[in-house]
């Protein structure tokens, strides 16, 4: 038998143990050719910029990712055949054969799954560029055979293959499979857990979620680091030294301890818990991750037309420091485009101020005649302002102080509070008395704006593309058009879900392939342990309820950790950017528990199936 023979038969005969590891690199390989595909696409050239840097990087990073989870499975699957290492030693096999037999092993595996998840990848292509499509806001993507793309893939999960076979020399030693081979029926040590790191890792975590919720955005870029770095570390302590001490507290409570199966329970989990930590923590860590970028995308998405239509209370607003001739030029071309279209449209022309304080913050000014000409074109309510005093509009970011003073005249600052009138690009907005603007109008010079109410805005960004192309470079004057900043927003948002899910499946498939391998090593173990328990009297009932009470602890315990830690990010991320992110947050991660709960049904089948057939009854 030829050595590449004797390596293929290894992977046949271990189908069940790589079948998780082949499906993880068949999934990510499927998405990585999906992305590549986008990528090369032929009508690329309607992409922003930001678009393909972002998809690159985006692949990157989960390259980079894929290296490291492939290389930690295929660790974990290389320890559960130290015996079978061992025997192979005893033959007269050498370390440089062994790590050749992986290295073919690898390739084979890789191979054959990434050539698979290039087929899903053509297969649902058409599906996938239509989501792009609409997404991205894209005006066509048509389907193409991507040989750049297959390529691409093909050779890059390859190398993978290489670079995680040349790296098993660090996880094979010769003396440990040696001493593993004499010693798999050792009975392991009873851990002991520091209370001091459990409680540590306790407070920390606490001390993070308070952080989170009490920041604001003043301070949260200053204090993000230390809650991401405590919140990372306390989960890290959760796993391997509070959820030990806290079974530790069990096991010592004799009366739960010693009732009906309670004893095999927490005897179990006890050692898995601590056995797993490690992986417990990526998990929670890469989910906690996916799903608040996944939720806060989507929200951002989904809420796009109602912040744009609070944010930017007219369709189009014209601002400019131009000569007069200019301005007639520019705002003649833009009534004659609307007309053109066949838009109906209102315009109110007003005159704002800009005033630098003391605290050099740039103030804007506008008079109450002016906005109360503005509130009435959006049928909001008329204000009165005291001669004495200025108000500020709503959402205008506007300093909390309580006076300004302006050229000697001292206003107070009005607890009133009135409704956004003038787009968000304006900040520190106040509506001061008609008298009082007039004043500042003669030491300052004024900028005009001119306001459109569009009847039906939603297709306008076609009259702005036109005024843009031929006025764009014109530096003393702006347009902002609603219809353009929602299809610029709205496809920003869509690359960036779109890559927080893409990112967040390959984290999933990793993390669904980590567990599976960690039951995949006990399983022998265990299906010998539950066979000697039968044997003197522990009925099949009582094991069943225990395997699924333990497999349903490893299953949900990281993915709540998850949970917890994403529900205090997206409210954080709620009050800091005023978005609504609760339906986001239950469709993520109701979507993800469904998923997650089929997963742990088929686990929990198979396993009780495995251990079933040792049972006497």
């Amino acid at each position: 038998m030829k050595f590449t023979q004797f390596a293929y038969k290894n992977v046949s005969r271990n189908i069940k143990a790589y079948f998780v590891y082949f499906l993880s690199i068949c999934i990510s390989s499927a998405l990585f050719f999906s992305f590549t595909m986008f990528l090369f696409h032929p009508n690329k050239g309607q992409f922003k910029s930001y678009i393909e840097t972002s998809i690159l990087v985006t692949e990157i990073i989960a390259y980079l990712f894929l290296f490291f989870f492939v290389f930690y499975s295929v660790s974990v699957f290389l320890k559960s055949r130290y015996k079978e290492f061992g025997i192979l030693y005893i033959i007269g096999i050498s370390k440089k054969q062994l790590l050749n037999m992986i290295f073919a092993e690898n390739i084979i595996i890789n191979s054959v799954a990434t050539l698979s998840g290039i087929v899903i990848g053509l297969v649902f292509s058409k599906i996938y560029l239509v989501v792009i499509k609409k997404l991205f806001r894209l005006t066509s993507l048509s389907f193409y055979f991507p040989v750049k793309a297959i390529v691409i893939t093909l050779l890059s999960f390859i190398l993978l293959g290489v670079l995680v076979s040349l790296s098993t020399s660090v996880i094979i030693k010769e003396k440990e499979v040696l001493k593993l081979l004499k010693a798999t029926k050792a009975p392991k040590a009873e851990y002991k857990a520091s209370i001091f790191l459990a409680l540590l890792g306790f407070i920390l975590l606490m001390l993070g979620y308070n952080l989170s919720l009490t920041s604001s955005k003043e301070n949260i870029d200053k204090i993000i680091l230390p809650i991401v770095a405590m919140i990372i570390f306390a989960t890290y302590l959760l796993f391997s030294q509070f959820s030990v001490f806290s079974m530790g507290l069990l096991k010592r409570n004799r009366l739960f301890y010693l009732k009906n199966t309670n004893l095999l329970l927490i005897s179990n989990l006890f050692y898995k818990v601590k056995d797993n930590s490690r992986m417990f923590f990526l998990v929670a860590i890469t989910s906690s991750v996916a799903f608040t970028s996944i939720g806060i995308s989507y929200a951002f998405w989904k809420n796009t037309l109602g912040n744009i239509e609070k944010r930017y209370p007219y369709d189009f607003t014209y601002t400019t420091y131009s000569n007069a001739a200019k301005v007639k030029e520019e705002i003649s071309f833009l009534e004659a485009t609307l007309k053109e279209d066949k838009y109906d449209y209102k315009k109110v022309i007003l005159q704002k101020s800009s005033y630098t304080s003391k605290d050099n913050d740039v103030l804007t000014l506008i008079k109450e005649s002016t906005y109360n000409q503005l509130a009435n074109q959006l049928n909001l309510k008329p204000i009165s302002v005291n001669i004495n005093e200025a108000i500020k509009i709503q959402d205008s970011n506007a300093n909390k102080r309580t006076a300004i003073e302006l050229y000697g005249s001292l206003l107070t600052i009005s607890n009133k509070v009135v409704n956004n009138i003038i787009p968000e690009s304006y900040d520190n907005i106040y509506v001061v008395h008609d008298m009082i603007f007039d004043m500042i109008e003669a030491k300052n010079k004024a900028s005009t704006m001119y306001t459109f109410q569009v009847k039906d805005w939603s297709d306008t960004y076609k009259v702005y593309d036109k005024y843009a192309e031929k006025y764009g470079d014109d530096k003393y004057s702006l347009l902002l058009s609603k219809s353009h900043i929602y299809e610029t927003e709205k496809r920003a948002y869509g690359v960036v879900m779109f890559l927080s899910i893409f990112v967040g499946v390959i984290f999933f498939v990793a993390s669904g392939s980590f567990i599976y391998n960690k039951f995949y090593m006990d399983e022998e173990i265990d299906k010998k342990k539950y066979a000697q328990l039968n044997k003197i009297g522990v009925t099949y009932k009582e094991i069943k309820r225990v395997v699924t009470l333990e497999i349903g602890v490893l299953f949900l315990l990281p993915y709540l950790v998850a949970v917890i830690h994403s529900t205090f990010a997206l409210t954080t991320l709620k009050k800091l950017f005023n978005v609504n992110v609760t339906e986001a947050s239950f469709l993520v991660m109701g979507s993800i528990l469904l998923i997650q709960i089929l997963y742990f049904l088929i686990i929990r089948g198979k396993y009780l199936l495995e251990i079933r057939e040792q049972l006497i009854d």
